[in-house]
């Protein structure tokens, strides 16, 4: 933005002398003698001809189709909302010593171009390139006030995840949902009541659609100031629990194709939809398993007694001998005459208590650590167990499950203070729209 008196770039601008953002962004081509000033973030200025190229460069970005009318306005507004904002968040980090090295933008352009492939990034920024390199730039800059003014601000422990995942499990009929979301935070300046207003206009718009998905996605691309606007609004698989209190009690009751009233939150007001439904009718256990580091000293039975007494008495004195994990190991791998006597013998390796039949697992369970199991005779082989270790495992449904409604919590939780955050800046800050 131009770091100038207000007063001196708005005489400029009318002199057509003035085209370019300085301090947080790149210069712009010469802006026309119609350039104007559309918005003022406390001494610093946006001007029409930065809207425009952000705004295209959004439009590209989000394969959206040219727009024309309201949709074009509705796409200008979000975008110099989230160029104020943007301007915010620079001088905040100006002020906290907080600064984006040429090598982190050239990393992050280098990082953006391998994502996309070359070919499409020239043809999404062709003759914005100066502008592509300004909405990098301020990515970089929120990441950095993300780290060192928001993020601290979120805690989410590993107790809190499991006392939910807990809770999941107590039903046998669990449901999610996976849902889109559209987002218009409470602006400055601008009555409480009009983001209420536009979702209800912008929801009977989708229902009378006939294709009232697509047309959710479309909407949330050009209106939504949720992070998952490029994403036509998804937001992914959500459980009980998993949502903020305010969005919580009105999705849990919504069926698959519903769209919500506009529901009020701390982050201004939101349009949900339902896209599907599912119900896991098997209740997630959250108890940890037991597996077992096990090593096998097996051979067939013999049909004659004395050949079978014989294999038992050969057993106990090799179980005698091999009192640690190294030597039982060493015995499976290298000793001839072992294998030769116990010709089914194996390293199991770690091996889950539900894998084991429940003949090997009742004497597993009867056996420490270090030591060998009572024989076990079954499917016409003679037994016994090396239990080298034991581990709790928490289930691979479980890791999953936590990982999601951990990340889940912790991005509408990020979501909520980034936006606290941004408000508080906002409602310090004088900003003068004039779009």
């Amino acid at each position: 933005m131009q770091r100038l008196n207000v007063l001196v770039v708005a005489a400029l601008v009318a002199c057509g002398m003035v085209g370019g953002i300085g301090g947080g962004l790149h210069a712009q081509p010469a802006a026309s003698v119609a350039d104007r000033i559309v918005a003022v973030v406390n001494e610093q200025v946006i001007t029409e001809s930065q809207l425009n190229a952000r705004t295209e460069l959004t439009r590209r970005q989000m394969g959206l189709p040219a727009l024309e009318g309201a949709q074009q306005q509705s796409l200008k507004r979000r975008t110099l909302a989230t160029l104020v904002d943007e301007e915010l968040q620079r001088q905040y980090a100006a002020r906290s010593g907080l600064l984006v090295t040429r090598a982190e933008l050239s990393e992050a352009k280098a990082a953006a171009q391998k994502a996309m492939g070359q070919a499409t990034w020239e043809s999404l920024n062709r003759g914005l390139g100066s502008t592509a390199e300004d909405k990098l730039r301020a990515e970089l800059v929120w990441q950095q006030v993300q780290a060192q003014a928001v993020r601290p601000n979120v805690q989410l422990g590993t107790m809190e995840i499991d006392r939910l995942i807990e809770d999941m499990s107590k039903s046998r009929q669990r449901e999610e949902r996976e849902i889109s979301i559209i987002m218009l935070p409470e602006e400055a300046n601008v009555s409480a009541s009009a983001p209420r207003a536009r979702l209800e206009a912008l929801r009977a718009e989708i229902l009378s659609s006939t294709t009232p998905a697509e047309a959710f996605a479309a909407a949330a691309k050009m209106q939504s100031a949720d992070s998952s606007a490029a994403a036509g609004g998804l937001l992914g698989w959500v459980g009980r629990g998993e949502l903020p209190p305010a969005l919580e009690s009105t999705v849990g009751t919504m069926a698959e194709g519903d769209i919500s009233q506009p529901i009020p939150s701390n982050a201004g007001w939101a349009l949900v939809r339902v896209n599907a439904v599912r119900t896991n009718t098997q209740a997630v256990s959250t108890q940890p398993r037991t597996d077992y580091n096990l090593y096998l000293l097996a051979a067939s039975v013999p049909s004659a007694t004395q050949a079978l007494n014989a294999l038992q008495q050969t057993m106990a004195a090799q179980t005698k001998q091999l009192t640690t994990e190294e030597q039982v190991k060493a015995a499976l791998v290298s000793r001839t005459t072992v294998l030769a006597a116990f010709p089914r013998s194996a390293a199991l390796g770690w091996v889950p208590a539900e894998a084991l039949q429940p003949e090997v697992l009742t004497a597993v369970r009867q056996t420490k650590i270090g030591r060998w199991s009572p024989e076990v005779r079954m499917n016409g082989q003679l037994s016994r167990l090396f239990v080298a270790a034991s581990k709790q495992v928490v289930p691979e449904e479980v890791q999953m499950l936590r990982q999601r409604v951990g990340q889940n919590l912790m991005n509408s939780r990020l979501e909520l203070e980034s936006r606290r955050f941004v408000r508080e800046l906002r409602q310090r800050a004088f900003i003068d729209i004039r779009l």
